[in-house]
């Protein structure tokens, strides 16, 4: 087993033949593999497949606030990225499990994208602390990326100082669970 953290590397050594097998969440990889001869794709059915969702720290400033979460929970239009960043392929979570996992709420209560009252949040926030900024962090891999600066945008577009930093994958990793993110 070797970890190789670059999608489009990934999927270039398994059409040449380097490696036997890979697991990939990202939907283009996914949608060009399906083409390639001689490759199996295996996917997980509805119900039981991976969940992505961006944590926040609710010990640190500014989503120490739950104005300031509420403000970024409707500023990013998840269905929006969905179809720009997994083609439409990959339906949109409500919840941190698929339906069929143990814990699963049809009706988590998950903000929906509303951009008016976003900016409504926004302006509370930066009338409570002065400012409203965050930093999003992001792996290496060019999927990755692409979607961190999806965020990005759409926060700014509510009015967040929103910027982007890239770091490997370990580092991500430790940064979480350190608590500094």
């Amino acid at each position: 087993f070797v970890p190789i953290p670059d999608t489009p590397s990934r999927q270039n050594q398994l059409e040449g033949g380097q490696l036997g097998m890979m697991h990939t969440s990202a939907a283009d990889a996914i949608d060009n593999l399906g083409n390639v001869a001689g490759v199996k794709l295996t996917t997980e059915p509805p119900g039981n497949r991976d969940v992505r969702y961006y944590m926040l720290n609710a010990g640190r400033a500014p989503f120490n606030n739950p104005d300031a979460r509420l403000a970024l929970a409707h500023a990013l239009n998840i269905k929006k990225i969905n179809q720009i960043r997994n083609l439409g392929q990959f339906d949109v979570a409500n919840s941190i499990i698929d339906s069929k996992g143990q814990g699963y709420l049809k009706k988590s209560g998950l903000p929906t994208y509303n951009l008016k009252k976003a900016k409504e949040l926004v302006a509370k926030v930066k009338a409570a602390n002065g400012s409203f900024d965050v930093t999003f962090l992001t792996t290496n891999d060019s999927g990755s990326l692409a979607e961190a600066q999806l965020l990005v945008e759409q926060a700014q577009a509510a009015g967040i100082n929103a910027t982007l930093a890239q770091v490997d994958q370990s580092s991500l990793i430790n940064e979480a669970l350190a608590g500094r993110f």
